[in-house]
């Protein structure tokens, strides 16, 4: 993950560019994860993620993670991709967000599609029990 200096240098230094994706300017600097993922080991970038996460994943989710890694790839010249986590999709979510939402991860990273984000589910773990100490 990047280190809040950096995520702040990367908006900072580019905030021209930032600013002429609408509202991301408000919510890139507290995008909930970007990550850069590099080569073990010439620690080269390979490539940034952008993700969302919510208990329930609405549309709201599915736009800034998309336009999070919109920022990413403009700015840093990597391939960049939006993820949104959550336990559940909004099932009221509508059907042209329900779209941008694919569930395969491979054919979701050699499509590059704009605007598609991967939902990644998270265990709802709440009611399970907590393990003895």
């Amino acid at each position: 993950m990047l280190t809040q200096v950096e995520y702040d240098d990367l908006f900072d230094d580019n905030l021209v560019l930032v600013e002429t994706e609408g509202n991301v300017s408000e919510t890139f600097p507290t995008g909930d994860i970007i990550a850069e993922a590099s080569n073990r080991r010439s620690r080269d970038t390979v490539f940034y993620i952008a993700v969302e996460a919510s208990y329930t994943v609405n549309a709201d989710d599915v736009i800034r993670a998309s336009d999070h890694a919109k920022i990413l790839q403009a700015v840093t010249g990597h391939d960049a991709f939006a993820i949104v986590s959550g336990v559940e999709v909004n099932p009221d979510i509508g059907d042209e967000y329900r779209r941008r939402i694919t569930y395969d991860l491979a054919e979701y990273m050699e499509s590059a599609q704009d605007g598609v984000v991967f939902w990644f589910q998270l265990a709802d773990r709440s009611l399970e029990p907590l393990p003895p100490r």
